[in-house]
């Protein structure tokens, strides 16, 4: 069994050689043939694991680095905020227009000016049906109260502005954060508190090492015989202490390399212990007869 502090060393030194690992892995399994099986019926191919997600992740806007919340290594949950840039006059704006989406003085004033206008028409016809108000009286009851209605509509519409723009401020403001998009491992933390980040240029670094992903160039005669679900043994190759594994297939491409002729088969393997990515497998399929 594996320490906990042997697993971190190997968390964070196998997750930083993920990325440079996950061209060369494929590159490493093309051409391979079967390696000698004593059973006739399966098959051994060599393989790197990798993540199942790797993220480079960055700031949509410029801004300057306030707070770097995670370091290299520690183990991080979908949700979690990592890094953030420094936010006082955002947060402001997005107070200020809090404010404004909340203040319904407007509107109230504009709705009782309405039902006065309704009212005051309604006394001006009943008037003027028995020869109190005249015809010009009339006619300006019913452009007041028309006017009124218009004035109440253009400040609802005013008030649903303005709840889009606090909508829009709080937006900008959460993107002045980087959120984890996954439960993993952060691999690299490229800027710090005081430094400046740049539109879509890499911040932080993650990855998610529970589930692995290993992916086997099989001879094309070979993987036509293996399906989705299919499972296979995992023999780790550099650590002896590592148990055997079990993956299950859960991508066969649909295109064979016509050179090679192989296909790409990828497997996933539960990794609740953290195994770092990166280390060399023996997978060993058994087919059918």
């Amino acid at each position: 069994m594996v320490s906990t502090k042997a697993k971190r060393w190997l968390i964070t030194a196998g997750a930083m050689a993920a990325a440079m690992l996950m061209v060369s892995a494929s590159a490493g399994t093309d051409r391979q043939q079967p390696m000698t099986n004593d059973r006739a019926e399966s098959w051994s191919f060599r393989a790197v694991s990798r993540p199942s997600d790797h993220r480079s992740l960055a700031f949509s806007l410029r801004g300057m680095i306030a707070h770097t919340i995670v370091k290299a290594g520690d183990e991080i949950t979908r949700g979690q905020v990592l890094v953030k840039l420094e936010d006082s006059v955002q947060s402001l704006t997005v107070e200020l227009a809090k404010l404004q989406a909340e203040d319904m003085s407007d509107i109230d004033n504009a709705k009782r000016t309405m039902a006065f206008r309704e009212e005051d028409l309604k006394y001006t016809r009943e008037s003027s049906q028995q020869g109190g108000a005249n015809e010009k009286e009339l006619r300006n009851a019913v452009f007041q109260a028309d006017l009124a209605k218009i004035d109440y509509e253009s400040v609802m519409r005013g008030m649903q502005q303005r709840r889009v723009s606090l909508a829009r401020e709080k937006a900008r403001l959460d993107e002045m954060q980087i959120v984890s998009p996954i439960d993993g491992v952060v691999v690299e933390v490229l800027k710090q508190a005081g430094e400046t980040a740049d539109e879509q240029s890499p911040v932080v670094s993650i990855v998610a090492v529970d589930p692995l992903w290993l992916d086997v160039s099989v001879p094309t005669a070979r993987a036509m015989e293996l399906s989705v679900g299919d499972t296979a043994q995992i023999h780790w190759e550099e650590v002896d202490a590592l148990p055997e594994m079990e993956g299950t297939i859960i991508f066969r491409s649909p295109v064979a390399h016509g050179g090679a002729r192989e296909m790409l088969v990828r497997l996933v393997v539960a990794n609740p212990d953290s195994i770092p990515s990166g280390l060399h497998a023996k997978v060993t399929f058994r087919g059918s007869k």
